[in-house]
């Protein structure tokens, strides 16, 4: 079943996160943004549980290498977004925030303080490269020389 839905989740979730990054206006920052507030703004604060969740369900697109999953823009995007909406929430969602923003930036840690974690779990995964890998040109033929 796990095998079945990582699958499904591969497979659509990089044509939906194409098209979310199409749409945005500004790019994939703010395709970022507006799965974000769908998503993550959404979903964390309602319980522990949820914000956990969320996590959870962000570092399995990145695991599973969601070609249109762009990690780098998700994790500063969250940054960027933590502040401004900590203070916008009650007691209980900012707590609720604090688990989400945690598992985001243990990963991070992880990677940090473990060479071979970054190298098991982030090296060349598609949402870590900068610019989509360029192909390579065609060698010069004998004619061209």
């Amino acid at each position: 079943n796990v095998k079945l839905v990582r699958g499904f989740l591969k497979e659509k979730l990089g044509a939906w996160m194409a098209g979310l990054a199409a749409e945005a206006k500004g790019g994939v920052g703010d395709g970022v943004v507006a799965l974000l507030q769908t998503c993550a703004h959404a979903r964390a604060p309602l319980s522990p549980e949820d914000a956990i969740y969320t996590s959870k369900f962000f570092w399995t697109l990145h695991e599973l290498g969601v070609s249109s999953f762009p990690t780098l823009a998700y994790v500063r995007r969250v940054s960027e977004l933590s502040a401004p909406l900590l203070f916008a929430v009650t007691e209980q969602e900012a707590s609720n925030l604090s688990m989400f923003f945690r598992d985001v930036l243990s990963v991070l840690v992880r990677w940090m303080k473990d060479a071979g974690a970054y190298k098991r779990e982030a090296a060349g995964k598609p949402g870590l490269l900068r610019k989509p890998a360029a192909p390579a040109p065609a060698p010069a033929k004998m004619e061209e020389e």
